[in-house]
């Protein structure tokens, strides 16, 4: 009660965080449901060298991967050559239809799956791989997207993260739907930490 007496509007304070908060994952949503070329999707921001990046820190040995978030697709025609199988999820379903595209010839290869990425439709350690390529700073909730990663890898799998460092290109919010200005490394980590993970390798590109 003391706190209320103190913070008299901290009620309504967060009910207008909550609006803006669904606001913003409703401007996010309809950003990523009206895309109609995969190319507009992170090309301006190189794009291609995330997704090489990601690519190359798949273990040789991953039968099954979890593409994160697999947007357009745009990571699926190289991650199947690597893989025997691919549980692609995404909140989209404008995204998941152009992912499919992507791979017509492969889609024998592809599990295409509609969902929550805090709410993963996968089972608890379906996969050997979790890859999350340019995907987290579009999340409300980072924290919980990795715990569920965490719950889906079978024991001694692998989570690959490519993300924006932290950055104050706020048009990048409009341009590209963006929720959060990047990440600090320390702050990953301590999340992977708290859920669980050993960090086995990280590395920040360019001049952040």
């Amino acid at each position: 009660h003391r706190h209320e007496q103190e913070l008299p509007h901290y009620s309504s304070d967060l009910q207008g965080l909550e609006q803006v908060v669904e606001q913003r994952l409703h401007n996010t949503r309809n950003f990523f449901d009206n895309i109609t070329d995969p190319n507009e999707l992170h090309e301006t921001i190189g794009g291609q060298q995330f997704r090489e990046i990601a690519l190359n820190h798949v273990p040789s040995d991953c039968e099954k991967a979890l593409d994160l978030g697999t947007g357009a697709g745009l990571l699926l025609p190289d991650l199947i050559k690597r893989v025997s199988k691919v549980i692609a999820v995404d909140s989209s379903k404008t995204m998941l239809n152009m992912a499919k595209n992507v791979v017509d010839d492969g889609l024998n290869h592809c599990d295409f799956r509609l969902g929550d990425l805090s709410h993963l439709p996968v089972a608890d350690r379906e996969v050997d791989c979790v890859i999350a390529c340019m995907v987290l700073h579009h999340i409300s909730t980072p924290q919980n997207c990795l715990r569920e990663a965490y719950r889906v890898l079978k024991k001694d799998g692998t989570l690959v993260i490519v993300d924006l460092f932290r950055h104050q290109d706020d048009s990048l919010r409009e341009k590209m739907a963006d929720l959060w200005f990047g990440f600090l490394p320390d702050e990953i980590a301590n999340w992977l930490k708290y859920e669980k993970f050993s960090i086995e390798h990280s590395q920040v590109l360019g001049n952040p």
